[in-house]
């Protein structure tokens, strides 16, 4: 039996995550990290927590310690959120 971790949001992702799947046998090398605009000031409008260059900066480092892993997102916004 394997596990699947399903997901975790961009402001949350630590390397702890990142070792633990790259690492362990029992986790399937797969990250799903979602993603909802690439834009900074829409990421800060809809109150997100982090930024493109953050975003960027976990698949870089999900690629340097699990390079054959499989990195999936679903962008599930789709304009701007005016709150």
């Amino acid at each position: 039996m394997r596990i699947r971790y399903v997901t975790s949001h961009p402001r949350y992702f630590s390397d702890r995550v990142i070792d633990a799947v790259a690492d362990l046998d029992k986790v399937c090398e797969c990250f799903h990290v979602p993603f909802q605009a690439g834009d900074d000031k829409v990421l800060r409008r809809m109150r997100r927590g982090y930024t493109f260059d953050s975003y960027l900066r976990i698949i870089k480092k999900i690629r340097a310690k699990a390079p054959d892993s499989a990195i999936c997102g679903k962008k599930n916004c789709v304009g701007t959120n005016q709150r």
